[in-house]
């Protein structure tokens, strides 16, 4: 269900990340162009990964970067 609810999330978003914890979206991160850029500015972005990464941080112990190391893998 929560795999579900994130990738809605990233549906609605037109591309991007998403944290879900306990039934709820705590952080997402739009990426509307070609599901890999943002039309934001870069501060805007850099307070987005922040909440993104610390959300993620949340759900337990994590890698530095460990949406780039998904993106590696992947």
């Amino acid at each position: 269900e929560e795999m579900a609810l994130a990738v809605n999330q990233v549906i609605q978003d037109g591309g991007g990340l998403c944290v879900v914890r306990n039934g709820q979206v705590q952080s997402h991160l739009p990426l509307p162009i070609a599901g890999l850029m943002s039309t934001d500015t870069a501060q805007s972005l850099a307070e987005q990964i922040d909440a993104l990464k610390a959300a993620a941080r949340e759900c337990g112990p994590l890698p530095d970067e460990p949406f780039i190391q998904m993106a590696f893998l992947s």
